[in-house]
């Protein structure tokens, strides 16, 4: 039947708007194209954030790890390789012993707790020489390399003696010694000497501590707590108690004062011994890490 004129504009129109419908335009697809965007792009800032985060993290590592090697002597990164060390020692005594093996496992450990000596320096120089003069308890292992450590002390340059010398008396070297020889005649883990003479000719031997002792000392004994500590915990050996006495044994050993009371202390004990010497303190030119004596 034919159309009429109406019923084919009405028609038309149905046409028309069935063209531009919204499912004919693509409004389903254009919603799933928003959200898959929309995605995108929370992807995109996600990635974004955490790349900054990572950046930012990187980058306050970088400056924290250069601060302490640059002003703080390493004492940082010197206590995360001890805790690296120690629990690699964990790993073999606790996972792997075995009467059968325990030459191999001291012998794997031994240069372990060597080379970290050597790496580290300062008090722990001093460790090994304690672990090379316990012959009657520590395995041969131990014994052959530590004993080496004794000639392992380098001396400091001069420049950084004085800088030291000059900082604990607050004025220049030269007001305070007549002439100081450069060239250190002895070098210890903590210290190494060097001669001087006072304004009165007297020829004096000068003991100036370490810069990196000052620093580091706090740190390296408090690693050194954490780790007998959980030694103790983890092998059940009542160890941690002997830990007070080290500490506040190395603690009055790096202030110099009390080495010059001891010494005097001494000396005051051998007065009337006459197979013994204690060299003569020059307390006006004592400080906390410089030492002067006869």
């Amino acid at each position: 039947m034919p159309w009429t004129v109406g019923e084919c504009i009405n028609k038309k129109e149905k046409r028309m708007f069935t063209r531009l419908s919204p499912k004919n335009f693509g409004v389903n697809s254009l919603g799933k194209f928003q959200r898959k965007f929309s995605s995108d792009v929370t992807n995109r800032s996600s990635s974004s954030i955490f790349n900054s985060k990572l950046f930012l993290l990187g980058g306050s590592l970088t400056a924290f790890f250069s601060y302490d090697h640059y002003f703080a002597y390493n004492r940082v990164w010197r206590s995360i390789k001890t805790l690296g060390v120690a629990f690699m020692t964990y790993l073999d005594f606790k996972l792997y012993w075995d009467e059968d093996n325990r030459d191999e496992i001291h012998a794997r450990v031994a240069p372990r707790w060597y080379n970290l000596c050597i790496e580290n320096g300062g008090l722990y120089i001093k460790l090994g020489q304690s672990i090379a003069m316990m012959n009657s308890v520590l395995p041969i292992q131990y014994q052959e390399l530590f004993a080496s450590l004794h000639d392992q002390c380098p001396s400091n340059d001069f420049s950084i003696i004085k800088q030291i010398i000059e900082e604990d008396f607050g004025t220049d070297i030269d007001f305070i010694f007549s002439s100081f020889n450069p060239k250190a005649v002895a070098s210890a883990s903590i210290a190494q000497v060097h001669e001087a003479i006072l304004f009165d000719g007297t020829k004096v031997a000068v003991k100036v501590q370490k810069p990196n002792i000052k620093s580091q000392l706090p740190w390296d004994l408090a690693c050194y707590r954490l780790i007998v500590w959980l030694y103790e915990k983890s092998f059940d050996l009542p160890i941690y108690w002997t830990t007070h006495s080290v500490c506040d044994a190395i603690t009055k050993e790096a202030d110099f004062l009390n080495e010059a009371k001891f010494t005097e202390r001494a000396s005051a004990l051998l007065e009337n011994n006459t197979e013994a010497y204690v060299p003569k303190i020059y307390w006006s030119r004592v400080k906390k890490r410089v030492l002067t004596m006869e």
